[in-house]
């Protein structure tokens, strides 16, 4: 929690919205470092199963969206953009619905930040159900962004 907290203090501007860090597998494989959302709405998270120890994964960057597995948003942002929709996402893209709402309509950055790690067991709770279509088109609806 120290380094979501250093990349706060780090924000003088107050630019940063939300912080997360590595995510990965009981495996050891690297679930997300950081995810993007592509033009048609779906979803990925960066660098899924690779090697988490990878150059290419360890520098702070702004990305789409992060997972909700482990974040941390300023309590300004939250109390601006409101939280989790669990009514209208009751599983899966809640997080991007909320990191969305943070770029777009709080105007803030979501990062990621390599120097805190999480395991994580993905889907576990709602089983692998895969992304829904209406849950991607609620989340654009309501953030402003065009598709």
């Amino acid at each position: 929690m120290k380094e979501y907290i250093r990349a706060f203090e780090g924000d003088v501007e107050g630019n940063i919205g939300v912080v997360a860090c590595k995510v990965v597998y009981l495996t050891g494989q690297l679930q997300e470092a950081g995810s993007m959302v592509f033009r048609g709405g779906e979803g990925h998270g960066y660098g899924r199963m690779d090697d988490p120890s990878d150059e290419k994964y360890v520098f702070t960057r702004s990305v789409d969206y992060v997972s909700g597995a482990c974040l941390a948003i300023r309590n300004d942002v939250f109390d601006f953009v409101g939280k989790i929709d669990e009514e209208a996402f009751p599983s899966y893209y809640s997080d991007t619905d909320l990191c969305m709402k943070v770029r777009f309509k709080a105007r803030k950055s979501v990062v990621y930040t390599p120097h805190a790690q999480a395991i994580h067991m993905e889907s576990l709770t709602y089983g692998n159900k895969g992304r829904d279509l209406m849950a991607i088109a609620k989340c654009f609806a309501r953030s402003g962004v065009e598709s």
